[in-house]
């Protein structure tokens, strides 16, 4: 049975690497058993997913390096949907300058360094 307190539980995580978005499927798990969290290796994939649902997730989890297209670009064309939903930027980049810019985008409500932790996200989640 679902905590009251938990909201929708239903996540994307986006990274190009397929071990990150484990890491961040099974932190969300501990934390939500009954949480549902769908991953993407392509940001182009998870983009064609979210344009083409009813519903979003209640949050997507997204990496900012990678080869097809980075995260910034990723926010650029998700912050144009109808009911983009709140964005919280993982990334290994320590560089102030990329976490300044991730608080230019309204839809991006934090951001944290790799690795991923129940500590890290809990924020982001209750």
């Amino acid at each position: 049975m679902q905590d009251e307190s938990i909201p929708y539980p239903f996540y994307v995580a986006i990274d190009d690497d397929a071990i990150n978005n484990l890491v961040c499927q099974k932190v969300i798990e501990k934390m939500n058993p009954d949480a549902e969290i769908l991953c993407f290796t392509s940001p182009s994939k998870a983009l064609d997913y979210l344009a083409n649902i009813d519903k979003q997730p209640y949050l997507v989890i997204l990496d900012i390096n990678m080869p097809e297209i980075d995260g910034w670009e990723f926010l650029n064309r998700y912050q144009k949907f109808q009911n983009p939903t709140s964005v919280v930027m993982l990334s290994s980049s320590k560089d102030e300058s990329d976490i300044k810019k991730s608080r230019t985008y309204s839809i991006v409500k934090g951001y944290i360094e790799k690795p991923l932790s129940i500590d890290k996200i809990k924020p982001y989640i209750f």
